[in-house]
């Protein structure tokens, strides 16, 4: 089992929580992110953006431009409008945490190159074990 074999893990650090994962070498595909859970807000901020960018871009402005004509034309064809008594505004009261109850501060460890507690690292999508770990 030569570095880089088929049971070489490689050690990645997710871009949305900050964890350590493994994976091998049929399971990697460029991953950046330990689950969906933390892929996701990721993937919305990307597509947010790429939105922006579209909505700053002259073909963006004229289809924002054309999408406000085609909702006016539609608001010209309403004649009648109900009135409604307006909903009571309610207060939400948000509680502040106590001193000291901040979210817990995750240790990275700088060597990670054994077997911690016996066990040894796994993959993170098909559950391979290996205990050599592939850092490059």
């Amino acid at each position: 089992m030569g570095r880089g074999g088929p049971d070489a893990l490689r050690m990645l650090w997710c871009g949305g929580c900050g964890e350590r994962f493994f994976v091998c070498g049929p399971c990697y595909r460029g991953q950046r992110y330990c689950s969906e859970a933390c892929r996701a807000p990721a993937r919305r901020a990307q597509k947010r953006a790429a939105r922006l960018r579209h909505q700053r871009s002259p073909a963006g402005r004229a289809d924002h431009r054309d999408h406000q004509r085609a909702y006016r034309a539609r608001l010209a064809l309403v004649m009648d409008h109900s009135s409604e008594a307006p909903t009571p505004m309610e207060i939400l009261v948000i509680a502040e945490p106590a001193a000291g109850q901040g979210p817990a501060v995750k240790e990275r460890m700088d060597e990670l190159l054994y077997v911690r507690d016996g066990l040894e690292p796994q993959c993170r999508f098909c559950g391979r074990r290996s205990a050599y770990i592939d850092c490059g």
